[in-house]
């Protein structure tokens, strides 16, 4: 298992929060394997938040592939209406 170290909160974490619990989600912040865990009419959703210009590191690029194997497909979101659309509580346009 790879430990994360770096774990530090993204700046725009909180509003994508607001957004996800305005929406009625119910969001934990885990941080390891990924930063939120979000779960939304009876479904359970993966989230990494990233500030814009910013990327996946070597270990969350890890994880990510291999949920995917797995046939789970965490988001990468990076602002609140992300976070909306890849929990399916908002249109993607």
């Amino acid at each position: 298992m790879v430990t994360r170290r770096d774990a530090r909160t993204d700046a725009n974490e909180p509003e994508i929060i607001e957004a996800l619990e305005a929406a009625g989600a119910l969001v934990y912040r885990v941080k390891w394997p990924l930063d939120l865990l979000v779960a939304f009419r009876g479904t359970f959703y993966v989230l990494e938040v990233k500030t814009e210009g910013s990327g996946l590191n070597k270990n969350q690029a890890k994880v990510v592939k291999d949920m995917m194997l797995h046939g789970c497909f965490p988001g990468i979101v990076y602002s609140p209406e992300d976070a909306l659309k890849s929990i399916g509580a908002m249109l993607i346009e």
